[in-house]
């Protein structure tokens, strides 16, 4: 198998074997036979604490772990905190922010694991 160079005019995102036989792998019906999903969820620990109780999604939510703020819900982003934001000044900026301790990681990878498995 040879990789076609970067300054070939032709398409250069596969490489190619015998030049009439393109990668990824195709099934007979031509669509690839594998795939790769990138999911990125986004506020992740937020959700599954959201999940256990629901009344926090209107809320400004933050997970801490030691003095910091891990993530944060869209609701506590925009009331000006941020991702790794030390917890005393993310309530400076919030102070009606709820911070959560999310220093036991085995709830959220409860829940990674379901969405693997799904």
């Amino acid at each position: 198998m040879s990789e076609q160079s970067s300054d070939d005019s032709s398409d250069s995102s596969f490489a190619t074997i015998d030049d009439d036989q393109k990668y990824p792998p195709t099934s007979s019906n031509g669509l690839l036979s594998k795939y790769i999903i990138h999911l990125d969820v986004d506020c992740f620990y937020c959700q599954c604490e959201e999940i256990l109780n629901p009344s926090l999604s209107s809320l400004p939510v933050a997970i801490g772990q030691k003095h910091i703020i891990v993530t944060c819900n869209y609701v506590a982003r925009g009331m000006g905190v941020q991702k790794l934001q030390k917890k005393v000044d993310a309530l400076l900026s919030c102070p009606t922010l709820t911070i959560i301790d999310g220093s036991d990681l085995e709830h959220y990878r409860d829940a990674s694991r379901m969405i693997y498995t799904a």
